[in-house]
């Protein structure tokens, strides 16, 4: 059934994961000023490709008929979670700069993207408040924003239809890691 409109449920991963950048840029804007500036230019980047994309798939998808059967997203559970994820990610990083320098931050920045971008990057907003530096937290940020990228493609990919659906999130989402890296670097 969902077959018929696999460029809409792409256009709606995508938009996902747009807005994930997005929500980035607010919580750093919240905690610490600063980094906004040294995260604005390659996320806003990362947001008008997504963007650009979006609006590509939007004009082949936009007349697609079919329906999707979703629940609620309203559950006491994932905020839990998300609290002792949170506790967990901040001592890692505050163990990891001390023990490690910017390649242990590097390390939890890409072990957390694997489940979570937001107490990544809290943590790394906080502490380059303090003794983080600016760059070892706009890197992990990114890092792990893009390590999140590659585990939604590898997820798409592999649990979606890999014809169609999967396989323009995973090459989409290759582009925007690479774009991401190179960005991450040279800024």
């Amino acid at each position: 059934r969902e077959k018929k409109i696999f460029r809409t449920l792409v256009l709606g991963v995508i938009l996902a994961n747009t807005i994930m950048f997005v929500r980035i840029l607010i919580e750093v804007f919240v905690i610490n000023r600063v980094l906004l500036w040294e995260l604005i230019l390659p996320l806003s980047i990362l947001i008008l490709v997504c963007g650009v994309f979006s609006y590509l798939l939007w004009m082949k998808a936009k007349d697609a008929k079919g329906k999707v059967e979703l629940s609620s997203p309203f559950t006491l559970g994932p905020a839990l979670k998300f609290g002792a994820f949170f506790a967990v990610i901040l001592a890692l990083v505050k163990v990891a700069d001390v023990y490690l320098s910017s390649k242990g931050v590097y390390l939890v920045s890409f072990i957390s993207g694997f489940a979570d971008v937001d107490a990544i990057t809290v943590s790394l907003s906080q502490l380059s408040k303090g003794s983080l530096g600016l760059e070892i937290a706009r890197n992990g940020i990114i890092l792990a924003a893009l390590t999140n990228v590659a585990v939604k493609g590898g997820i798409a990919y592999i649990f979606g239809d890999r014809e169609k659906f999967g396989k323009i999130i995973l090459l989409f989402y290759i582009v925007l890691i690479l774009l991401g890296l190179g960005l991450m670097w040279l800024l």
